[in-house]
């Protein structure tokens, strides 16, 4: 849905890239890049940043957490119900394959390789 254009004919999916983008360059390492005239960091490298330093302060705080165990099962709860599995909708994804063994080509190639 939020890649369809609204009525004023903007793209919600562009929109919040874009402010993801501004976030990301208003980030304070970046803006003292920027200030210190050196090369700014690339978008991407900076989320991949973001992302590892998130997972290291909730590794941090499980090891500090006064129950690790039920801090973890709850973090793996939420992530189950965050990230469900979504069945394929490949065309081949609900045909018959049919027959999966080897031929007997296949069988003499493997042994004589």
């Amino acid at each position: 849905m939020t890649k369809q254009p609204d009525e004023d004919g903007s793209s919600r999916s562009l929109i919040l890239s874009l402010l993801l983008d501004h976030c990301l360059l208003c980030h304070p390492h970046q803006r003292a890049r920027l200030e210190h005239k050196l090369p700014a960091c690339t978008v991407g490298s900076r989320q991949q940043r973001t992302r590892a330093d998130c997972l290291l302060a909730f590794i941090r705080d499980l090891i500090l957490a006064d129950n690790p165990e039920e801090q973890l099962n709850r973090l793996s709860q939420a992530v189950e119900e965050a990230f469900q599995l979504a069945p394929s909708k490949t065309p081949l994804s609900h045909r018959d394959l049919g027959r999966l063994e080897p031929t007997l080509t296949l069988k003499y190639r493997a042994q004589i390789a």
